[in-house]
């Protein structure tokens, strides 16, 4: 009996052995890649790559980067491991141009995969498809962010950015503190709900409404929240095989119910708001806009893009269906939220901290404005060179950034209060590059 028993300990030992070694190998196995090509690479841990302090919240994403950005200084590229998966860096304009532009079609898959039976609107929507689904549905997308159709938007965003200016005043009437990342994140809801499903998701006067309790049930930092995330990104073959699910049942149903709530009532009343639902309304009837705009002001090169793509018979044999543009809806919101919402608390925090530019940047503002009847326009906007010193990037976001920071600055001098954090402190936990603070500032009329 106790022969029988020595060799089970023995037999479990040696499987336990060999299930390690064999962890370890698979674990392992790409560790060689940078150097048998020659390129210089951060040196990986077996299990992380070298993503072991963001594992273990030991740092954030743009810590992280930053730091391996500074230590290949002088690098044109250089090589990291995304757990068992070689990560190639890039440095040098001139590569990253080749690589965005010139061999794009080399490069334009992402190596997110999200199973489409599992997390329908997830795998579906436009920033995790690949090949030729993507460029389709790129090619479709493209026209809501045009120059033309971004100035039709800009009234619902303007009006949001004056509601946004009105609630900062009964606030600094009371003598409180505002946080500016809640203030940021409620007119971002707002703007995203009005120009992407158009209807009034009042975030900005009410924190705790529907639209913002879903957007915080897709950016959650719980525990399990993060695993699943984690696994998506660095593992998606074993996400994929446990079936798991990146945002709840309830976020997909919210979004499925609100974005066709509002096609079936504009298709009964025939409301057009040149946002994004109708051009949704639009693909899906089947109803041709290129032609409507091919010439509204868009990128030459995405003009090309569009007719090459219509070109091709294979690309225009692919079907949508109505979870493909509930997807779309979904990603917008995915999108559009963290990367405005934080572009516009790091801006006014910054220029708290930084009273000459606040003030530089004001008078540009008042000078604009003056010239325009004291009207907060498009054609304003593009008028303010200063304010593109400040805050630069692409279309639609920047629009949304821009007009809140001037209906803000326009009105108000902002100065760090007691609770002010200097210098910033980086939430290490966080997906998303944001601060471990709610950023509190103190708003002040600028007549007062």
């Amino acid at each position: 009996m106790a022969i029988i028993y020595d060799s089970v300990i023995v037999d479990i030992l040696l499987l336990s052995i060999a299930g390690t070694v064999a962890f370890y190998l698979y674990f392992t196995r790409n560790f060689n890649y940078w150097k048998k090509r020659g390129v210089v690479f951060s040196n990986p841990t077996p299990l992380f790559g070298n993503l072991k302090d963001l594992f273990l919240q030991r740092d954030s994403m743009g810590d992280f980067l930053m730091k391996e950005y500074e230590k290949h200084s002088g690098q044109p590229y250089f090589g990291l491991f995304s757990v068992d998966k070689p990560a190639f860096v890039v440095r040098d304009l001139d590569v990253t141009r080749n690589i965005l532009v010139k061999d794009f079609e080399v490069f334009q898959d992402r190596s997110i995969s999200v199973d489409e039976q599992t997390d329908p609107l997830n795998a579906k929507g436009i920033i995790v498809q690949k090949g030729k689904k993507w460029r389709y549905i790129r090619m479709k997308l493209t026209p809501t962010f045009s120059s033309n159709k971004i100035k039709n938007m800009f009234c619902l965003v303007d009006a949001k950015a004056a509601e946004l200016a009105e609630f900062v005043e009964q606030q600094s009437l009371r003598g409180n503190t505002i946080s500016v990342k809640e203030i940021s994140s409620g007119y971002t809801i707002d703007v995203l709900a009005s120009c992407a499903f158009g209807v009034n998701a009042n975030a900005i006067n009410d924190g705790n409404g529907e639209f913002p309790k879903i957007l915080r049930k897709i950016f959650e930092m719980k525990t399990i929240a993060i695993i699943k995330q984690t696994l998506v990104v660095f593992l998606p073959w074993l996400a994929n095989f446990l079936k798991l699910k990146v945002s709840g049942n309830d976020v997909d149903d919210f979004v499925r119910k609100t974005l066709w709530d509002v096609v079936g009532h504009r298709e009964k009343n025939g409301i057009k708001r040149q946002d994004f639902v109708d051009l949704l309304m639009q693909l899906r009837k089947g109803e041709p806009f290129l032609e409507q705009t091919i010439n509204d002001g868009t990128k030459v090169a995405d003009q090309q893009e569009r007719r090459s793509i219509t070109n091709k018979n294979d690309v225009l044999n692919i079907k949508l269906d109505d979870d493909d543009y509930a997807a779309q809806a979904h990603s917008f919101l995915i999108a559009g939220f963290h990367t405005s919402a934080n572009t516009t608390s790091f801006a006014l925090y910054e220029l708290a901290t930084q009273p000459d530019m606040q003030t530089r940047l004001r008078q540009e503002i008042l000078d604009v404005l003056d010239k325009h009847g004291g009207k907060i326009t498009h054609d304003a906007l593009t008028e303010m060179t200063y304010l593109d010193m400040v805050v630069s990037g692409m279309r639609f976001g920047l629009i949304t950034v821009k007009t809140g920071l001037v209906h803000l600055l326009s009105k108000f001098e902002v100065r760090p209060c007691q609770q002010t954090l200097i210098p910033l402190v980086l939430d290490k936990t966080a997906a998303m590059l944001t601060t471990s603070d709610t950023l509190p500032l103190a708003f002040s009329l600028i007549n007062s």
